[in-house]
C-alpha cells in the first residue's frame, strides 16, 4: 500500500498515531509561544516562536476537508527553476520555499493551512536542508558506479531512518519534495555540465511501528517517464530515492543481518552511510533503556548521525546520552582526518512543524508542549 495525499489528510484529521509523532492528549491555548534556539558566540539559547495547537488545526481540517486537501496537494515542478533557487529564495524559510515551489499564497498565508504544510513537509525538508552532512562525509565512504555515458557518475547514499514512524507514512509526493529541496538548497552554480554527478538516495526505514503493508518505493523527481532524459536531468543530480521498510528494532535487524550474512561484521558496520532519527527521545526516562543497544550500534559504526528533538527539554535529555557515547569522537575528527563540525549540541530547525502537541510520555515533572523536529543535532 502506497500512502497518498488523501491518506495524509486522513492521518491528520483522524489523529492517528502513525502520523502524529507525539500524539496530543489535550488542548492548551490556540496559539502559544514556544522557545526556539538561536546561536550567539558559539552558544545557543532559546527565543520565542509561534506554534499552533494541533487540536485546532485538526478541527479546521475536519471542517474544511476540501480546502485542506487542496492546500496539501503539491504543485507541478519546473526543473528550470532549480538552478536559480539559491539565488532567489531564503533557503531557511518555509514560506519562501512554498512560494518558490508554487503553492498558492492564500495557503501560505493562512495560519491553519500553513501549519498543515509545515507538519507534512517537516521530515523531507529537514533532511534536505542538512543533506550535505552526509554528502561531505560520503566523498570517501559512499558507493559509486558509472553509467555507460562518460559524462555521468553515480553516487549511492544509503541512510537508515531509525525508529521510523510518521515519516514512513508520507506519500510519494512529499518524499519527492526531499529530492526537489535537496537540489534547491545545495545547488552549485559552478558545477560543470560536462560531468554530471547523479546521486541516488536509499533510506531504510526501521522501527517497531512500521506498517506491514508498506512496500519498497522508488521515487523520481520527474514523474513523466517520457521526460526522463539526460538532457532534462543535468541540473538535478538528486533525482531518485528508494524507500525500504523493516518492522522492528534496529539492533534486532542488525542481528538478523549478522546471522544471514555469515558474520561479516565489517560489511554490516558499513551498510549505511549515516543514520537519521526524528524525535527519538533516546534520553527520555521511559525510553532510554530500550534505545541503548541501538544507540551503541550506531556510534560503533562511526558514521554520521542527524537527529531531532521535539522540545528544549527533549534536546537536553537526548544530548546527555549522545555526549556519553561520543567521548571518543568529541575531538572533532572523522576517520579520514577531516574536521568534524556540529559537535556542540542542538540548534534551531527552520523546517520544524509549527503544530504543537502535549508530550505522549510525560514525566514526574508533568506534561510539556512539543513540536516535531523542533531542534536538530548532527555529528
Amino acid at each position: 500500500m502506497t500512502p497518498t495525499v488523501n491518506s495524509l489528510l486522513l492521518l491528520v484529521v483522524r489523529k492517528r498515531k502513525p502520523f502524529i509523532a507525539r500524539f496530543p492528549r489535550d488542548s492548551f491555548t490556540r496559539i502559544h509561544k514556544a522557545p526556539s534556539l538561536k546561536s550567539s558566540n558559539n552558544h545557543r539559547y532559546f527565543q520565542s516562536q509561534v506554534l499552533i495547537d494541533s487540536k485546532l488545526v485538526n478541527e479546521f481540517a475536519s471542517k474544511n476537508v476540501n480546502l485542506a486537501r487542496t492546500a496539501l496537494k503539491t504543485p507541478k515542478l519546473n526543473l528550470d527553476k532549480i538552478s536559480k533557487c539559491t539565488d532567489t529564495i531564503d533557503t531557511t524559510s518555509l514560506d519562501e520555499y512554498l512560494q518558490w515551489r508554487g503553492w498558492e499564497s492564500k495557503h501560505i498565508q493562512h495560519e491553519m493551512t500553513n501549519a498543515l504544510l509545515s507538519h507534512a513537509l517537516t521530515f523531507p525538508l529537514t533532511l534536505a536542508y542538512h543533506a550535505n552532512h552526509f554528502l561531505q562525509h560520503d566523498k570517501n565512504h559512499s558507493s559509486h558506479s558509472h553509467s555507460h555515458s562518460h559524462s555521468q557518475s553515480v553516487t549511492n547514499v544509503n541512510l537508515c531512518c531509525v525508529g521510523s514512524r510518521a515519516e514512513a507514512n508520507l506519500p510519494d509526493e512529499y518524499w519527492r519534495e526531499f529530492l526537489i529541496a535537496t537540489n534547491c538548497f545545495h545547488f552549485d552554480p559552478s558545477r560543470s555540465s560536462q560531468r554530471i554527478q547523479s546521486i541516488h538516495w536509499t533510506i531504510d526505514c526501521i522501527g517497531p511501528e512500521i506498517s506491514s503493508h508498506l512496500k519498497t518505493r522508488h521515487i523520481h523527481i520527474i514523474k513523466d517517464e517520457d521526460s526522463k532524459s539526460e538532457a532534462r536531468t543535468q541540473c538535478v543530480p538528486h533525482s531518485t530515492l528508494t524507500l525500504n521498510y523493516h518492522r522492528g528494532l534496529l539492533h534486532h535487524h542488525v542481528l538478523d543481518l549478522y546471522k544471514s550474512d555469515k558474520g561479516n561484521v565489517n560489511d554490516i558496520l558499513q551498510k549505511w552511510n549515516g543514520f537519521m532519527l526524528f524525535n527519538p527521545g533516546i534520553g527520555h526516562p521511559h525510553l532510554e533503556s530500550s534505545w541503548k543497544p541501538t544507540v551503541e550500534f550506531m556510534l560503533k559504526t562511526k558514521q554520521r548521525i542527524l537527529t531531532t528533538a521535539h522540545s528544549e527539554v527533549d534536546s537536553e535529555r537526548d544530548w546527555k546520552v549522545w555526549k556519553r557515547g561520543l567521548v571518543g569522537r568529541m575531538q572533532g575528527e572523522d576517520e579520514d582526518g577531516s574536521v568534524r563540525t556540529g559537535m556542540v549540541g542542538y540548534e534551531t530547525n527552520p523546517f520544524a512543524s509549527t503544530m504543537s502537541f502535549e508530550d505522549q510520555f510525560p514525566t514526574q515533572d508533568g506534561a510539556i508542549r512539543v513540536s516535531p523536529n523542533y531542534s536538530i543535532c548532527k555529528f
